[in-house]
């Protein structure tokens, strides 16, 4: 046995939360998903970032993780790049993203929105 001692937490230290786990994932999707081109790990990561949202409850967080998946995705699709998931449809995230917002009131993100869909829709962006 170790005569290693672990110091008590103090009654004032922060507590581990996981509030921010889902927007650490989210960037990190973004990056695997475009400068480190591996849909592979962006996708486990989005999926990731879902199931904790998901069970959180954390709807503006899985408003987010639509809106990342329908950017990411669909600018592939716009792109011509191979599509490893062709299951993967922007039109429908940025619907489940659209029904959260607006249930939630999380108008922050009607610009972010409205540029995805403006996208999807053959628009620039």
């Amino acid at each position: 046995m170790s005569n290693l001692r672990y110091p008590k937490r103090s009654p004032n230290a922060a507590k581990p939360t996981p509030h921010y786990l889902p927007k650490a994932l989210l960037t990190a999707a973004l990056y695997h998903g475009t400068l480190g081109r591996d849909p592979d790990e962006a996708r486990a990561l989005l999926d990731e970032a879902q199931l904790i949202a998901e069970r959180g409850p954390m709807p503006l967080d899985l408003a987010d993780v639509h809106l990342h998946r329908a950017r990411l995705f669909g600018r592939m699709k716009a792109e011509g790049r191979p599509q490893k998931f062709p299951e993967a449809d922007p039109k429908a995230e940025l619907a489940k993203a659209r029904a959260l917002i607006e249930q939630h009131g999380y108008w922050r993100r009607r610009e972010e929105l409205e540029d995805a869909e403006a996208f999807c829709d053959g628009g620039a962006t």
